[in-house]
């Protein structure tokens, strides 16, 4: 059993960075209020900003978020995981944590965000140390089915007691549910942990 998805990779379109420059221009106009003697260019430095904004936008053809859906692949089994080219096999990893944050359509309440507002997806990330070295990646949950499909694989880490952490951002979960101390316990009677 494997899981496959998209990893989630920071922009490179350079041409967006105009849009970001455009937004700090835009917060250095909230920072003129507090200067009194500054306050008639108040107004023509917030314009500035959304205009270079608008700007870096058309540059960059709409492309500006912060992260985007990379051509790369990550694949986790039992066998190992695979991000992008690179093959991690399961016995050398330690510390392995996964976080899945949201998939793509959930209704969520992230900090930041309006209430009710529709994830992106791109909000998961995956850790471990390997040789060493501290191996991150961020990836992307199409949907809730998508979702299911990792937990599949989770399932098979904990029937062969392979050492991980599965986790919704700061919440512990097992198999995607959030467990009271009752079915914690049960969960790890099931499962040979007990």
């Amino acid at each position: 059993m494997e899981f496959r998805t998209r990893l989630v990779v920071r922009n490179k379109n350079k041409r967006a960075v105009v849009s970001y420059a455009g937004l700090g221009i835009s917060a250095v106009s909230l920072v003129l209020v507090f200067f009194p003697s500054l306050e008639d260019y108040v107004a023509w430095v917030f314009g500035t900003g959304v205009l270079v904004v608008l700007i870096g936008a058309v540059l960059a053809k709409g492309k500006i978020a912060v992260y985007v859906i990379s051509e790369e692949e990550l694949v986790i089994s039992t066998s190992g995981i695979a991000i992008g080219s690179r093959n991690y096999p399961l016995g050398e990893l330690s510390s392995l944590d996964i976080n899945m944050e949201v998939y793509a359509g959930m209704l969520t309440e992230a900090w930041g965000m309006p209430k009710d507002a529709i994830s992106d997806g791109m909000g998961n990330d995956l850790s471990f140390r390997w040789q060493g070295s501290k191996i991150t990646c961020r990836y992307y949950l199409n949907s809730k089915q998508h979702t299911m499909q990792l937990g599949l694989v989770l399932q098979e880490f904990y029937e062969r007691h392979v050492p991980f952490i599965e986790r919704r951002g700061s919440t512990r979960t097992y198999l995607l549910q959030e467990l009271d101390a009752t079915g914690l316990a049960e969960f790890k009677k099931k499962y040979g942990y007990a």
